[in-house]
């Protein structure tokens, strides 16, 4: 019997702004006295933004901020912006927004690689 392989899931890089605002968001969190829930929670995010790999394209596209982005809620208080690299088969977290925060205007006025 002739089976198609299973598609590799995607490479998956955390950039250094997404990464700072995880630390924000563990920083707040931990300063609300729950520090417990924060290193949790923050560890949740991560395993979610590695999961993203698997299934790239399964969430919102926001071409009209960036071809190839990507917008995802997580548990009701989190957004994660990444961007799909076909080619080179590479997902980048670029933002994790918490709380509310405005990731549309953010990521409206990042200037990202290509650029």
């Amino acid at each position: 019997m002739n089976q198609e392989p299973e598609p590799q899931p995607y490479f998956v890089r955390i950039e250094d702004y997404a990464t700072d605002q995880l630390i924000a968001i563990e920083d707040y969190i931990v300063d609300n006295d729950a520090p417990i829930y924060a290193y949790d929670f923050v560890w949740r995010i991560t395993q979610f933004c590695y999961e993203l790999g698997l299934f790239p394209r399964k969430f919102t596209q926001r071409d009209d901020i960036k071809n190839d982005l990507h917008i995802v809620g997580f548990e009701g208080s989190v957004t994660i912006a990444y961007h799909v690299n076909d080619s080179a088969r590479v997902v980048s977290v670029l933002g994790i927004f918490y709380g509310g925060q405005n990731w549309e205007a953010a990521l409206k006025s990042m200037k990202f690689e290509a650029e």
